[in-house]
């Protein structure tokens, strides 16, 4: 587009047309501009689109199937026949538990004889 203004114009109207020539180029790189912002943002909002829909079914997806696991898992968990199996001691924990209530026994025993001699030692 040729932005001189035409010899064919008359001299006293050259100087009203060059602002308005000037003021529409300026009006169309303002459009220009506003025009790349508005597809740059769209680009962004599309790309985050795109982004989102395949988190977004993974969530969900993930999301139920941890609930059903669970459930099936808590069935699981406790039915009745499994649940002595599963409240039965362990073979260690509970030689544990015998050595532990045998030392507190002596222990005690210990302690006893202890009090007894300091109470002997007092009475002298």
């Amino acid at each position: 587009m040729d932005h001189r203004v035409s010899s064919n114009f008359p001299k006293c109207l050259i100087p009203c047309v060059k602002p308005t020539v000037h003021r529409l180029i300026g009006k169309k790189i303002e459009m220009e501009i506003i025009k790349s912002l508005i597809e740059s943002y769209f680009n962004v909002v599309r790309k985050n689109f795109i982004d989102m829909v395949p988190k977004t079914i993974m969530y969900f997806l993930v999301n139920h199937v941890r609930d059903a696991m669970q459930n099936e898992l808590v069935a699981e968990l406790y039915r009745d026949a499994e649940m002595q199996t599963l409240m039965k001691e362990a073979d260690d924990v509970a030689e544990r538990r015998k050595t532990c209530v045998e030392m507190k026994d002596l222990l005690t025993t210990a302690l006893d004889i202890v009090n007894e001699v300091r109470d002997f030692n007092t009475f002298k």
